[in-house]
């Protein structure tokens, strides 16, 4: 499964530890939750979508926290989430 926090993450560069530490999060939770083993913690949820230049609802549920699947991942196309990283700043250049 691949993740739309996942897919955000790689967008900006930085390998999943540089990340985590960058961010102050635990870099084992930050992989769970990239490979949608976990739920983003309430405490999380805003600060990862900040970090991002995403919307909450972008990268999980609001309410539980589960991340979720990367829409061109599911629908086997280019669009939602796929749209919005075309529009990410990370993006741009490549």
């Amino acid at each position: 499964m691949v993740t739309a926090l996942r897919v955000y993450r790689v967008a900006t560069g930085d390998i999943i530890k540089e990340f985590a530490r960058k961010h102050g999060l635990s870099e084992v939770m930050l992989s769970r939750m990239e490979r949608g083993q976990y739920y983003i913690p309430s405490t999380w949820r805003q600060r990862l979508a900040d970090s991002l230049g995403v919307r909450v609802e972008d990268i999980c549920d609001p309410q539980t926290g589960w991340p979720k699947q990367y829409e061109g991942e599911q629908r086997g196309e280019a669009s939602g989430a796929r749209n919005r990283l075309d529009e990410h700043p990370a993006a741009i250049g490549r």
